[in-house]
């Protein structure tokens, strides 16, 4: 047997112990407690409930990282290709900066642009 107060007028009771387990596990909705006076006693949330709640935040934590990881993917990908389009372009003569053909890109990068870093065609297509 398990003893229990009232938690209104203080009396003790004494349930079963598979009544308590019960109550504990399943919460209020499942086992309804009473003491002699008519007073619910309650266990609040079960610890069903309370493992069900926790693995729906962690569903929904892993759904918003592989969200997450899906767009930081994505803009990679996007980067990628951009910087392998301007290396390209500045290997056929044209200035990423100003759109201008040149015929001595490196002359023209170092006078007109020397902040500019430039990324080599190698180093784009493995990153």
């Amino acid at each position: 047997m398990h003893t229990m107060t009232c938690c209104k007028c203080f009396v003790q009771l004494g349930i079963p112990d598979i009544m308590e387990t019960e109550a504990r596990k399943y919460g209020n909705f499942q086992i309804m407690i009473y003491c002699p006076q008519g007073h619910q006693q309650g266990y609040g949330e079960g610890e069903l409930d309370k493992e069900r709640r926790a693995r729906q935040r962690a569903e929904q934590e892993n759904a918003r990282l592989a969200d997450s990881v899906k767009v930081y993917q994505r803009e990679m990908e996007h980067a990628k290709k951009k910087a392998i389009r301007l290396a390209k372009r500045a290997a056929a003569g044209v200035c990423p900066c100003c759109n201008r053909t040149v015929s001595q890109m490196a002359r023209h990068m170092k006078s007109k642009h020397p902040d500019y870093n430039v990324v080599p065609l190698s180093a784009a297509k493995t990153a």
